[in-house]
């Protein structure tokens, strides 16, 4: 069994609302502490990302001491990679500025994957992968594609600075994943509305008829997660409450941590509702890569 990870790493420097700081990696390496403690020993990962010359040397040396993840598929550049800085309003609104953003991975970039049983595509940066890839991808691939659609629907003022908009292409993107993750916010984008168990039920039935999504997921952070999945057509939605999430404490990664509780319940067969109950429980506190 090999899970493929689609996506970027980041240098992160993030401000609390207590205003502590920190600096450290990430993007789609809390995706890879997740699944490494909680994938069977079998499983192997196999990230597909640039990787900056800053990040070659300590992320390289952690990764190495992660039996189970296959390096094969990263790609070294001479420049910097992604830097993040996020600063938080409260715990679920952050403001954030993306400096040094790398180039997107091309078709060929992603031939390493078409081998995976499940292939994770996570919009770190927003650039991660061009629309015409992905779906290259999607008609070349017969697995199943998890999507957290996230920083695709972050815009980037000429300041780096980030937005929140609704592009063009957003259904070209969707109709290429079998189960589909986004936040509340970036639900509230892509819908017009705040999320409720109606708008996201009559929103999901929609947008969602002409496509083959079978599960969407949107995580409402302290107020959990809400799971949708279909059977012959019609949508059901279920409600799943939050771990606990400890007071003051940073949700950087809490929802890259969800998918990959999500993807290691689903390799072990739990059904896709456990695996979103799995999930939801266990991403209030996120898995840290490098710690």
């Amino acid at each position: 069994m090999q899970i493929a990870i689609i996506g970027s790493v980041n240098c992160d420097e993030v401000w609390t609302v207590e205003g502590r700081h920190r600096r450290g990696w990430g993007g789609i390496l809390y995706n890879i502490a997740a699944l490494a403690q909680h994938l069977p020993t079998k499983a192997t990962v196999l990230p597909i990302a640039r990787l900056g010359r800053d990040a070659q040397r300590p992320v390289g040396r952690w990764l190495r001491t992660l039996r189970q993840v296959d390096t094969s598929a990263l790609l070294p550049m001479a420049r910097a990679g992604n830097l993040c800085e996020m600063r938080y309003k409260n715990a679920d609104e952050r403001y954030e500025r993306l400096l040094h953003r790398v180039p997107p991975l091309t078709y060929s970039d992603l031939h390493p994957a078409l081998t995976a049983e499940l292939i994770l595509v996570n919009f770190i940066s927003g650039n991660d992968i061009t629309i015409g890839a992905l779906e290259r991808l999607r008609r070349d691939y017969r697995g199943l594609i998890y999507m957290d659609i996230h920083s695709y629907l972050l815009g980037r003022r000429r300041d780096a600075t980030r937005f929140a908009r609704r592009p063009t292409g957003w259904r070209r993107i969707l109709a290429c994943a079998d189960v589909l993750q986004m936040n509340e916010v970036e639900f509230a984008t892509l819908s017009g509305q705040p999320a409720s168990p109606q708008s996201v039920l009559e929103w999901t039935t929609e947008t969602m008829a002409s496509m083959k999504c079978r599960c969407m997921m949107v995580t409402l952070g302290a107020l959990g997660s809400y799971c949708l999945t279909r059977r012959k057509e019609r949508w059901r939605l279920r409600h799943f409450p939050s771990g606990h999430r400890p007071r003051g404490a940073d949700p950087t990664g809490c929802g890259d941590t969800f998918s990959g509780l999500w993807i290691a319940s689903w390799v072990r067969n739990s059904d896709l509702l456990e695996c979103a109950r799995i999930a939801t429980t266990g991403a209030a506190k996120p898995i840290r890569p490098m710690a």
